[in-house]
C-alpha cells in the first residue's frame, strides 16, 4: 500500500524526537550585515521611486537605474531564501 500511494513510514527521525543539528549556512554577523545592506538598498530604491514618480522626467531618466535596483534587490532575496 505504501508503494501504490507514494507514502513513507514515519517511525524513523521524523517521529523520534532526534532531530539532526542543522548547522547555519552563515554566521549570525553576516546576516546582520546582509540585512542592513537590503535595508539600505531598499531605502534608496524607495527615495529613487518617490522621486521619480513625483516627476515624470526623471522618472524617465532614472528607469534603467531603478531597473537594475529592483533586479539586484530580487536576486538579493531570491539568493536569501535559497
Amino acid at each position: 500500500m505504501e508503494r501504490e500511494l507514494r507514502l513513507a513510514p514515519l517511525d524513523d527521525l521524523a517521529m523520534n524526537g532526534i532531530a539532526p543539528h542543522i548547522r547555519p549556512a552563515l554566521p549570525a554577523a553576516a546576516v546582520r550585515y546582509v540585512l542592513i545592506l537590503c535595508a539600505g538598498l531598499a531605502a534608496i530604491t524607495l527615495f529613487l521611486l518617490v522621486t521619480a514618480s513625483a516627476d515624470t522626467a526623471l522618472f524617465a531618466e532614472q528607469y534603467p537605474l531603478l531597473l537594475a535596483l529592483n533586479g539586484a534587490v530580487a536576486l538579493m532575496l531570491t539568493a536569501h531564501v535559497d
